[in-house]
């Protein structure tokens, strides 16, 4: 499965929100715009990650991470499906870079 659509609403005329949980991961290349606004890309495959245990020196991240999944979670939201899986060094860092503010321009380098 590549991905699921969980929720549909359209708040508004001409907006609609869809809510969807990834499956299979993939690099998207060539993206592209339509004359309507629709935006399109061509999709390969990718395998999972390698599941690996973090390291000593990032308990301090992982901690931290925990500590911000509570603090969400506290607020009501709920940013990531569970199971959390925070003995996976590659899950860690990923769920970092969905929620730290980090600039399409430092993405690029």
């Amino acid at each position: 499965m590549l991905a699921r659509v969980e929720e549909v609403d359209a708040e508004q005329s001409g907006i609609l929100k869809v809510g969807c949980v990834g499956g299979q991961r993939v690099r998207l290349s060539a993206a592209r715009q339509q004359d309507d606004g629709l935006w399109l890309a061509d999709a390969q495959t990718l395998q999972d990650d390698e599941q690996r245990v973090p390291p000593p020196s990032s308990r301090r991240t992982v901690a931290a991470l925990s500590k911000a999944i509570e603090s969400l979670r506290s607020q009501g939201q709920h940013p990531f499906r569970e199971p959390y899986r925070l003995n996976d060094t590659g899950w860690v860092a990923n769920r970092w870079c969905e929620i730290l503010p980090i600039s399409l321009a430092a993405s690029r380098s």
